[in-house]
């Protein structure tokens, strides 16, 4: 996983089902395959996750938000299965608005 600053261009890539209908298995040459794209996805994480998981932590606030904010998350507190084991314990759930996911063969 590797956070990007700038988006690729997209006719950098050839699409998968381009891609399978003309290399056979054993071998490939050629740009980088695109297996999925997605743009201005939502991720929701644990605060915890994403401190602890670098690729995710550098996506934090990339983006300015509508009101000129760097931080470009929210926060919102969820149940950490309280009833579960009696404890009113919890966490801090974190909204990352605007991700941009490229998922490629590099």
């Amino acid at each position: 996983m590797e956070p990007l600053r700038s988006a690729p261009e997209a006719s950098s890539f050839v699409l998968l089902a381009d891609h399978q209908s003309r290399t056979p298995a054993s071998f490939h040459s050629g740009p980088p395959v695109l297996h999925y794209h997605s743009k201005q996805c939502k991720l929701v994480i644990l605060e915890r996750d994403l401190l602890s998981t670098p690729a995710l932590n550098a996506i934090r606030g990339s983006t300015p938000t509508a009101n000129g904010s760097s931080d470009h998350t929210s926060t919102a507190a969820t149940n950490n299965n309280a009833a579960a084991d009696g404890e009113e314990g919890q966490e801090n759930e974190l909204v990352v608005d605007g991700v941009d996911v490229w998922v490629t063969s590099e």
